[in-house]
């Protein structure tokens, strides 16, 4: 019939659209199964006759890229930014390495199929960077430990440190807010990854005997204990100041009593990580979470001061 192939496609977009908001209720699954009629299986397991979500992800991203292939409008917006909002809802709700190589795969036949609108959905919103920085953090989490060339076993992991506790994740919650890079939250961003490569280190350090014998190359493996010491001397030393500098030059004078705290508190971690002896474990703990607490109270104190600052002076 004529005009069967379009009744079809017609039906096929509600389903996938009606699959999509079923993919939704994903979370409240369990209060669904509940007062869902039950059915006994074939080995004798009663089981949900609805939502038994047995394809979920799939079925979400097939209806996503759909979505992004229509060029239709949805409540008043482009039924390309519903199938991206519902991509990223599928990578955050499953958090799995299937999920996230679907994804890609996914991304990339679009982006063949059609560029355009792809580009005309992602780039604007932002999301292709995101996806892009988010897939390689999860992909870095997953290779640190694991496989052949688990590259924290190479002495790689202070760098990866670095780049998604500082640099991306800085830079990028920056980017976000203001669409804009700037040098001074740049160097900020690299304090912050530095002071998190001081709290790696402190742990390889900790675990620099047992990490010797299984054959772990860490930094601290390949410096010893007197280098290691000395190495992380230069991150917490280069972190305090590439936080303190910029903060200084941008807010003067004002700024000094926040800055000697900061120094201040890099300097009696150094000396307290100088006189742990190298087999105690429990000083090595005790220091992994002063240095972290810390950091987190320096980072919450530079926020209220700055919002203080920020609420009664306006600069």
């Amino acid at each position: 019939l004529p005009g069967a192939i379009p009744r079809i496609a017609n039906w096929f977009y509600r389903i996938l659209i009606l699959a999509g908001l079923i993919a939704l209720t994903f979370p409240f699954r369990e209060i669904i199964r509940d007062v869902s009629p039950q059915i006994m299986s074939a080995v004798g397991v009663a089981t949900p006759l609805f939502f038994t979500y047995q394809m979920t992800p799939l079925t979400a991203l097939t209806c996503s890229a759909f979505l992004m292939l229509q060029g239709r409008r949805i409540l008043g917006i482009p039924s390309e930014w519903w199938g991206a909002a519902l991509m990223i809802f599928v990578a955050v709700l499953f958090q799995a390495r299937t999920i996230y190589v679907q994804i890609f795969v996914l991304l990339a036949f679009l982006a063949l199929l059609a560029p355009r609108r792809v580009a005309r959905t992602l780039l604007p919103m932002g999301i292709a960077a995101v996806l892009f920085i988010g897939l390689l953090a999860i992909w870095a989490a997953i290779q640190y430990t694991t496989g052949k060339r688990a590259y924290g076993y190479y002495g790689m992991g202070e760098l990866a440190v670095v780049l998604f506790f500082g640099l991306f994740a800085v830079n990028g919650t920056y980017y976000l807010q203001t669409a804009r890079f700037e040098l001074p939250v740049g160097f900020v961003s690299l304090g912050l990854g530095l002071l998190a490569a001081g709290v790696l280190n402190v742990n390889n350090t900790r675990d620099l005997v047992s990490d010797t014998l299984s054959n772990k190359h860490t930094i601290a493996v390949r410096l010893g204990f007197a280098g290691a010491r000395r190495y992380q001397a230069i991150l917490v030393g280069a972190g305090m100041v590439s936080i303190a500098l910029p903060l200084y030059i941008a807010y003067g004078r004002s700024f000094i009593p926040s800055a000697l705290l900061i120094l201040l508190l890099g300097r009696m971690h150094l000396r307290r990580f100088a006189h742990i002896a190298q087999a105690s474990r429990n000083d090595y703990n005790l220091e992994l979470k002063r240095l972290s607490l810390s950091i987190l109270a320096m980072v919450l104190g530079i926020g209220i001061w700055m919002w203080i600052r920020l609420s009664f002076t306006g600069a």
